[in-house]
């Protein structure tokens, strides 16, 4: 009688080798590898995202803009006043003759080593044309400059300056300033428009007292 075979039964390898390919399968061995699509997608999402907190920061700093009273003054710890002389160039809807006085005066301080507006006001005879601090209810974009001068003579501070204020035109006046130009713009349209040309004089009036950045 023949020795058994030590060889293993084919079929019986074969079932052996089913088994352990489904038990593989359920214990999760062989899943499927993740597809590269999903990455442009999370790549979209990100960039969505992004575009949304961006939109939102924007509205906010708009609004902060318009907000009434908030033409970007600033704060700060000393200030001076500053006054410069003016008349009256051109007028039309306002009942000022050329050569009519008028007078400028901010408000201005230091602030980190530069100088920084408080606020602005111009007056033409016994009107307040302009005023920067009051609230307006409408979106304003300032642009402001300013530089002191001390002189040799009498080291007394003087100063001269750039400012523009744009915003809705039916609701505010607007102006543009450059005494370094000697002129002035000041106009409005809407309800009440008018027009003004004003001529400035370049420096502010001398002040007394310690200048404002130190030397």
């Amino acid at each position: 009688m023949a020795p058994p075979s030590l060889d293993p039964d084919p079929e019986l390898a074969r079932v052996r080798r089913q088994r352990a390919a489904r038990a593989e399968r359920s214990t999760g061995l062989d899943a499927p590898a993740t597809r590269a699509g999903s990455g442009r997608m999370l790549l979209s999402v990100g960039l969505v995202v992004a575009s949304v907190v961006a939109v939102v920061f924007l509205a906010f700093a708009l609004w902060l803009g318009a907000a009434p009273g908030a033409a970007g003054e600033t704060s700060p710890g000393r200030s001076v006043e500053a006054r410069w002389s003016a008349a009256v160039a051109a007028a039309t809807g306002r009942p000022f003759g050329v050569g009519l006085a008028c007078e400028l005066h901010a408000s201005l301080g230091a602030d980190e080593g530069a100088l920084a507006r408080v606020g602005l006001r111009v007056r033409c005879g016994d009107e307040l044309v302009y005023d920067s601090t009051a609230p307006t209810h409408a979106l304003s974009f300032v642009d402001f400059d300013a530089e002191e001068r001390v002189s040799e003579t009498d080291a007394r501070p003087r100063y001269a300056l750039r400012y523009e204020d744009r915003g809705s035109p039916a609701l505010r006046t607007q102006i543009e300033l450059d005494t370094g130009k000697e002129r002035a713009r000041l106009w409005r349209e809407g309800a009440e428009p008018f027009a003004l040309e004003l001529r400035v004089d370049a420096w502010s009036e001398a002040r007394s007292g310690a200048p404002l950045l130190s030397r």
